[in-house]
């Protein structure tokens, strides 16, 4: 039993670690094997849901959160799990029930109370979503999900001051924090301050370097610095991450087609038109810009 102990409390440990780089297989991997020496805490099963949840494994995670609440009913980390679980599902109103209840086991934990906020920002209730953001913030003023949260209101307000303000409160704690220098990023951008934003996305990919999001953004900064080579790596760089992420291809053959690349442009644009699925506009544009690189490339065979 003392053998089985101490591979437990290693493997614990491992997680625990691989939580801290963002390894999820590794946290994953490290939390199923403990658990396989006895349930020494029930913490680990919380551990092995988030790891699925970063993975998107919803099921998994689900079930890993309620194996914990087996054996510790009164574990407010399970319920916060599950109320994450079930926003990204999208089931909103059992998400509410479990974040609730974590608070009753937890008044004053930071972390459940920014997750309800998202959760009400998400329903549309920004009011209430701030007072808990700011409520969080009177207590643990550096808190970098909350800052990061109450500026994302803020920009949606239009009031870019003040949100750019509380971004920089957010990095202040975790200057590689990725959603802070995305949004903050994005900010820069919608000011056309595009070397600015180029630096937040690089940080931003200090602390995710495999976001394909954040390549595209970076690709459209650097686009506006007019460093068209080093944008266009970037951006094939978010397609290589996520192939069918469709705004890199858009971009991309937006840019190609000013460089007169134009067979290039025809292969990016059709393949934009396979995966996007949002406003028809865009479609007619990539239709336009083909037909425009069709036509330039029959009048190059003619000379």
């Amino acid at each position: 039993i003392t053998w089985r102990h101490l591979s437990f409390d290693y493997h614990y440990l491992a997680a625990l670690l691989s939580e801290d780089s963002e390894n999820w297989s590794g946290m994953q991997n490290h939390a199923k094997v403990g658990l396989e020496s006895g349930d020494f805490r029930s913490h680990m099963y919380v551990i092995l849901g988030r790891a699925h949840e970063k993975q998107g494994h919803f099921d998994q995670a689900e079930a890993a959160y309620e194996q914990t609440l087996q054996i510790a009913p009164h574990s407010w980390h399970a319920h916060n799990g599950l109320g994450i679980v079930n926003k990204r599902r999208g089931n909103n109103e059992t998400a509410m029930v479990h974040y609730e209840r974590a608070l009753e086991l937890s008044p004053f934990s930071s972390s459940v109370r920014t997750n309800l906020g998202a959760l009400y920002r998400s329903m549309g209730n920004d009011d209430r979503a701030e007072g808990l953001f700011r409520r969080v913030l009177t207590s643990e003023p550096a808190d970098k999900g909350a800052n990061n949260n109450l500026a994302n209101i803020l920009k949606a307000r239009g009031d870019l001051d003040s949100a750019e303000v509380y971004y920089l409160k957010a990095l202040k704690s975790d200057p590689t924090f990725p959603q802070a220098n995305q949004n903050l990023g994005d900010l820069l951008m919608s000011q056309k301050r595009s070397s600015e934003a180029a630096d937040r996305y690089i940080a931003a990919l200090e602390g995710s370097p495999n976001n394909s999001h954040i390549y595209w953004s970076l690709g459209q900064a650097l686009e506006a610095n007019a460093n068209v080579r080093s944008a266009e790596a970037h951006y094939r760089e978010a397609i290589r991450l996520e192939p069918g992420f469709p705004r890199p291809y858009f971009s991309l053959g937006t840019m190609l087609y000013s460089l007169h690349r134009w067979q290039e442009t025809i292969e990016l644009f059709g393949k934009f038109k396979t995966l996007w699925k949002g406003d028809s506009k865009f479609v007619e544009f990539a239709d336009k810009r083909i037909k425009a690189s069709q036509d330039w490339i029959a009048r190059m065979d003619k000379k």
